[in-house]
């Protein structure tokens, strides 16, 4: 049964709200977007080890997949489909990917949880590896629609402290209201009557010592896994040994100011914390430096015209008075603009905001590219 759970602003009432759907465990065929994402990223040597020891966490390559997998039957068929349809459509498409052995998770990781938001506003799916190394993996969708949503819907104009870690050692750590609204769906969110939480807690309580989390996102789901992660490791969790927690984020807007950023940098311990950008991609600018993009875009372009620099600029002051900042340092995907769209390159809006919708889709190309070469 999934629950579907409202818009991050939506009621409490409607959080309670469900529909459901059969959950069925056989494969389908993939979304053609996923496809071309995820077909470079196989082939890869996977990390293996010991029963009793700590696990070496998954590399970025397995961690990229996952988040692509995450994309599977994420929009409604332009013909029209039921809530349950999607529904089916999201957990055969997941199973079927995870089971891929051509992809770099090999064919390791078996679906243990998914659930939709009520108007698909956000997903989060629960994998396991089957390898014997011992991972779990907390997969959150990206965003569905384009760069402008995204940015216009996070609320980065309030920030409100991050209650859900309780009281960080340096002081309350600020995100922005929407990003907090969104967590508070997703964790929310429940299928058969678990949530997220009660779903891992009942996977951690089986397995030997010394497990892995990695909690995984692109885009939005990145934002996010910047705050279910710390979430994660406040809690207590069943087992001889508390699980490590890992977070790799790919194209991530930042969810808060310094304080939040600080928190997870130099407060918390990880097994892995990796944030991959694209050089060339708009989101992972916000909320620190978007003007930056109003030098783009190199060579043939586009180049940002009077009417996208006011676009650019009028983003970059949601934010009003509040500061916010990326946690961590980044690692590119890349050191120049060769791959762009070719039919995107006057010198206009719109061909200057679909050129930031195919760089920010890129960085799952660009991830599954380097791991296809390495």
């Amino acid at each position: 049964m999934w629950v579907r759970a409202p818009r991050h602003r939506a009621s409490s009432a409607r959080v309670r709200q469900a529909s459901t759907c059969r959950r069925i465990r056989t494969s389908e065929t993939a979304e053609s977007r996923l496809r071309t994402t995820v077909r470079w990223v196989g082939g890869h040597l996977r990390e293996l080890s010991m029963p009793t020891q700590q696990s070496a966490p998954a590399t970025r390559q397995v961690a990229m997949t996952l988040a692509a997998i995450a994309a599977t039957a994420a929009t409604p068929r332009p013909s029209g489909e039921s809530v349950a349809e999607q529904c089916t459509r999201v957990l055969l498409g997941i199973n079927q990917q995870l089971a891929n052995p051509d992809l770099a998770t090999q064919g390791d990781w078996s679906l243990l949880w998914a659930a939709l938001s009520e108007d698909n506003a956000n997903m989060a799916y629960l994998a396991k590896s089957t390898d014997g190394s011992n991972q779990f993996a907390v997969v959150l969708r990206g965003t569905v629609g384009n760069v402008t949503d995204l940015l216009e819907d996070l609320d980065v104009g309030t920030v409100v402290p991050f209650t859900a870690v309780g009281s960080p050692p340096n002081g309350p750590a600020y995100v922005s209201k929407g990003a907090m609204e969104a967590f508070s769906q997703a964790m929310a969110m429940s299928t058969a009557g678990l949530t997220l939480v009660q779903a891992l807690s009942g996977a951690l309580a089986t397995v030997p010592a010394n497990p892995t989390v990695l909690v995984i996102g692109h885009s939005l789901g990145g934002c996010l896994a910047t705050m279910v992660a710390p979430y994660l490791q406040t809690l207590t969790w069943p087992g001889t040994t508390a699980p490590a927690f890992g977070l790799y984020t790919f194209a991530a807007p930042t969810a808060g100011g310094p304080d939040f950023a600080s928190y997870i940098t130099d407060s918390l311990s990880w097994a892995v914390n990796e944030r991959y950008v694209n050089c060339y991609d708009v989101v992972p600018l916000a909320w620190t430096s978007l003007d930056t993009a109003k030098g783009w875009y190199p060579g043939k372009g586009p180049a940002a015209d009077f009417d996208t620099r006011a676009v650019i600029t009028a983003i970059a002051s949601l934010p009003g008075p509040n500061a916010y900042a990326q946690p961590g340092p980044c690692s590119p995907l890349n050191n120049g603009y060769d791959t762009n769209d070719p039919k995107l390159q006057r010198k206009s809006l719109q061909d200057f905001m679909g050129q930031a919708d195919f760089q920010h889709a890129n960085n799952l190309r660009r991830c599954s590219r380097i791991a296809r070469d390495e």
